[in-house]
């Protein structure tokens, strides 16, 4: 708790409560002029590229082996994703979706992978509209 004189002498600074926790998913990068700009309101998913597929462990009272992989956006960002569920087919070079969610290993910025090219196009091609529709996110704008 700072003092009256060090709030008179410094005062009590910016705050950031425009900024955006998910910065990966408001970036969106112009090949044409090679330049990334900042979008407001960000995109629901990204696509990117395995980088790296392995396992970490959680923090001191929960213990597993949380599949994870590093991937490189369409954006040109890298961000470290979690891959749910029993099994993976994943490997580097692997064609991903990724979408956001609550961390189940660290404080990081953490995103899922929501699916990979062979589920968008034949197993569930319907299952990304589904996943707007929960957000409340419509498509004809």
């Amino acid at each position: 708790m700072p003092t009256i004189n060090q709030l008179v002498r410094k005062g009590r600074g910016k705050s950031n409560k425009g900024k955006t926790k998910k910065l990966a998913l408001h970036t969106t990068y112009d090949s044409l002029h090679r330049k990334k700009e900042e979008t407001k309101q960000g995109a629901p998913f990204k696509q990117g590229v395995c980088l790296k597929v392995g396992t970490v462990t959680p923090k001191k009272p929960n213990s597993a082996l949380r599949k994870i992989a590093r991937v490189r956006l369409s954006n040109g960002m890298e961000v470290t994703a979690y891959i749910p569920g029993m099994g993976h087919n994943l490997q580097e070079h692997s064609i991903v979706l990724i979408k956001p969610r609550i961390c189940p290993v660290s404080d990081t910025r953490w995103f899922e992978v929501f699916m990979t090219p062979r589920e968008w196009m034949v197993e569930r091609p319907a299952a990304v509209y589904t996943e707007l529709r929960r957000r409340k996110i419509r498509l004809d704008k």
